[in-house]
């Protein structure tokens, strides 16, 4: 397999991968994936794995997982918290560097995941459907295939005020409800 060359990110790769996970540790996912992958029979692959904060429980739990990763410096840390596990952990494991558009690992899997919107770093239909591709080459016979995509919905999170920057009124989407204040009620 070919590691891909470097790529003009790589500093910026090295600086994310060193404050992943007191960014994005706290992540309450896990058991999702357990259970997205405990009916999985063979071994699983994960792509854009990172530092390894879902593929270290999964390999905890017992599962042979491979993770695939186009950062090396996410996979640094992912073979640092690794070496911090017991023997058995790292033994079913397997890290790679390489593209999720055009991996080839020479085996198939009971279930491929790309957690916490992974699948969207792809920007391009043909990147996309370049990935979906590798995926259906990788996965075994009624294998299993889970993409996490986030909402693209452009409106704030219900929890975000929108105020006037003038007046530091609120502003309401008279046209949303969910939006709207509760009617306000006189006695």
């Amino acid at each position: 397999m070919t590691v891909p060359a470097k790529r003009d990110g790589d500093v910026h790769d090295a600086e994310l991968a060193a404050i992943y996970d007191a960014v994005h540790g706290h992540r309450d996912d896990g058991g999702f994936w357990h259970e997205v992958t405990a009916a999985a029979a063979g071994p699983i692959l994960e792509l854009g794995c990172g530092t390894g904060r879902v593929l270290l429980p999964l390999a905890r739990s017992g599962r042979a997982i491979t993770g695939l990763d186009l950062s090396g410096a996410m996979l640094e840390h992912c073979r640092a918290r690794l070496a911090d596990e017991p023997p058995e952990v790292g033994d079913r494991v397997r890290l790679v560097e390489s593209d999720m558009t055009s991996f080839d690992l020479g085996r198939r899997f009971a279930a491929i995941i790309c957690p916490f919107g992974g699948f969207q770093q792809l920007r391009t239909v043909e990147q996309q459907l370049a990935c979906l591709g590798r995926c259906r080459e990788h996965l075994l016979p009624r294998g299993r295939l889970v993409l996490d995509v986030q909402n693209p919905d452009p409106a704030p999170p219900s929890h975000v005020r929108r105020v006037d920057r003038r007046t530091a009124d609120p502003l309401v989407d008279a046209g949303d409800p969910l939006r709207s204040p509760a009617p306000v009620q006189r006695v």
